[in-house]
């Protein structure tokens, strides 16, 4: 591309300057959405880490739920059969 600049940059102005000239704008254009496509690649790059960190957490919260769920089903019942003993006792 150094030599297609040089080569845009004489002096003489005609067809071939101005297709040299035409030919480094269309590289450079074409450099710019590389580095745009790049940066957005790391982007969803980090999206994407992003969600899965979210989804693990979501996971262990359902997880921590469903433990609490559980310990306080299994109190209950507990509470429910020394009720019931309190009860058969005093009769």
């Amino acid at each position: 591309i150094d030599d297609l600049r040089r080569f845009a940059k004489t002096t003489k102005d005609d067809g071939e300057k101005r297709n040299a000239e035409r030919a480094v704008k269309q590289i450079n254009a074409a450099r710019e959405q590389t580095d745009e496509v790049r940066e957005l690649r790391k982007e969803v790059d980090k999206l994407k880490k992003a969600g899965e960190e979210v989804d693990k957490r979501v996971k262990e919260l359902e997880s921590l739920l469903e433990t609490t769920k559980e310990q306080e089903e299994a109190k209950e019942g507990s509470e429910e059969s020394e009720a019931t003993e309190t009860a058969n006792e005093s009769l």
